[in-house]
């Protein structure tokens, strides 16, 4: 059995900093857009790709992090016996993690 890295983790990190980041940008762009309005009652209006947006951050947040079926089937093989590292992967892994 070998080990794939934790790329799924690490791609959801990467998927929920974009979508911060993406808003935050957004936010910064309403405000500065709002400067040169008048004075009267404040609205605001969410487009539907900044619904969309909302909905991917939540559901991004509420992933979990770790993948507990993998981590299950690892610490099963482990416990009998029939795990078995494979350091060339685990030299992959870490070289293609530095390169980046």
């Amino acid at each position: 059995m070998g080990i794939s890295s934790s790329s799924s983790a690490s791609q959801s990190t990467i998927v929920r900093d974009s979508l911060r980041s993406q808003e935050l940008d957004q936010v910064q762009r309403r405000a500065r857009g709002t400067g040169s309005r008048q004075s009267g009652s404040d609205s605001a209006v969410i487009s539907d790709e900044g619904q969309l947006l909302q909905k991917l951050s939540k559901a991004v947040q509420d992933s979990p992090d770790v993948r507990e079926d993998k981590v299950a089937e690892l610490r099963a093989a482990v416990a009998k016996g029939r795990y078995q590292v494979s350091y060339s992967e685990i030299a992959k892994a870490i070289l293609a993690s530095r390169t980046k």
